[in-house]
């Protein structure tokens, strides 16, 4: 099967039915992210005050990296009852992902 892709030059689109030329470092690069999308680590998680629910922070970080920053408080949005809460540093603890 194959896949076309839109190719703009010059104000000008094509499309084109031959895949994209890509390097070895570009193939290595998304081997490497694929093999880091599929390992398993904690994610900073929060409770929702008001129904309870677990979910993940909107910060991105690792445990060495928040266990070093200084984080001030912050409103995050509950995915489920989307209520918006203030949050401490006290209220982020590490969960691995289900």
């Amino acid at each position: 099967m194959s896949q076309s892709a839109l190719l703009v030059s010059g104000g000008r689109a094509t499309i084109s039915t031959d895949p994209p030329s890509v390097g070895l470092k570009a193939l290595t690069c998304l081997a490497d992210t694929r093999r880091m999308e599929q390992s398993v680590s904690p994610e900073l998680t929060l409770t929702c005050p008001r129904c309870r629910t677990r979910f993940p922070s909107a910060l991105k970080m690792d445990q060495e990296t928040f266990a070093r920053s200084n984080i001030g408080p912050m409103v995050e949005l509950c995915p489920c009852c989307r209520w918006a809460s203030r949050y401490e540093a006290r209220d982020y603890y590490f969960h691995m992902p289900s």
